[in-house]
């Protein structure tokens, strides 16, 4: 597996309402990536990695974070990735399990988001 250059905006788009976005490997609150500082609002948040070279995507798989009362899902969730510096929408793009876009109260709940092969140096 390649490394990425930059962690630059990692897999999903979403709304307002995104708290938790991603957990490493444990349960730990401390050990997840989180779009909620409590200061700052978005329309979108985007996570991704860029690449020095170009691959070939067709998954990836989004794991949420903490489900709190107020926040850790997305309203929508959408794949990009970078071709000739322009973010590009995948086609075909299927969840398993679907995607809720609501507060289902399950924490970390992974999905492999699947669509058509695309190739780019980057993936958000």
């Amino acid at each position: 597996m390649a490394s990425p250059t930059s962690a630059a905006s990692f897999c999903a788009t979403g709304r307002a309402r995104a708290r938790s976005v991603a957990s490493f490997v444990t349960g730990d609150p401390s050990r997840q990536y989180d779009t909620w500082d409590g200061n700052n609002t978005a329309p979108e948040d985007w996570i991704g990695y860029s690449y020095s070279t170009p691959y070939s995507f067709n998954r990836i798989v989004f794991q949420e974070g903490i489900s709190f009362w107020d926040g850790g899902w997305f309203d929508t969730l959408n794949v990009q990735v970078r071709q000739n510096g322009v973010w590009t929408n995948v086609a075909n793009l299927t969840s398993a399990p679907p995607y809720s876009a609501t507060n289902d109260g399950v924490s970390y709940q992974s999905y492999t988001l699947s669509f058509s092969t695309i190739t780019g140096d980057g993936i958000r």
